[in-house]
């Protein structure tokens, strides 16, 4: 899939998990939908990040990294002195869960296994119950998972040859 519609799917999946959860539960803040919005966004490129040369690679990093900066930041923002030992735990979260990726990206399509359809998003969801309300959880947890389905639908539909012509096969 081009770099340019999966970019586009992904907004897509993002800003429609928002709206829908903004619809549905309108208790939520701004900053629960923001995450669930940005949950649909990475898990479109989730199942692309076994290349460390890819662009959903880098993209899922990148954010990921925004992510190790803003949610303590979130969280702490009231209280400096715990602002940076949640920032230097964060760190070292990130930095085990980047190995950890990279170990399993060796494996040949991992990413494409039950284990990480369940999985990855299931680590998304974590980060949410983490750091926001209850009640973000669940629209996060379909979010990841809907855009990660949706990613692996559209791959295999485009490895099968039953795309034609489209908004896809740009």
């Amino acid at each position: 899939m081009g770099s340019k519609s999966q970019h586009a799917l992904a907004v897509g999946i993002g800003v429609g998990a928002s709206l829908i959860s903004y619809y549905l539960l309108p208790e939520l803040d701004w900053v629960a939908l923001a995450f669930i919005g940005m949950s649909g966004f990475v898990s479109v490129h989730l199942p692309a990040i076994q290349q460390p040369s890819s662009s959903s690679y880098w993209m899922v990093r990148c954010v990921s990294i925004i992510a190790a900066i803003c949610i303590p930041l979130i969280m702490y923002a009231y209280r400096p002195s715990d602002l940076l030992i949640a920032w230097l735990a964060t760190y070292l979260l990130f930095q085990g869960a980047w190995w950890i990726v990279d170990r399993i990206s060796l494996y040949r399509d991992y990413t494409h296994s039950l284990s990480a359809i369940i999985g990855l998003p299931s680590f998304i969801s974590l980060a949410a119950y983490i750091s926001l309300d209850l009640n973000a959880v669940l629209p996060v947890f379909l979010a990841s998972s809907t855009g990660y389905v949706v990613q692996l639908l559209t791959e295999q539909r485009q490895k099968s040859g039953l795309e034609t012509t489209g908004f896809l096969s740009k």
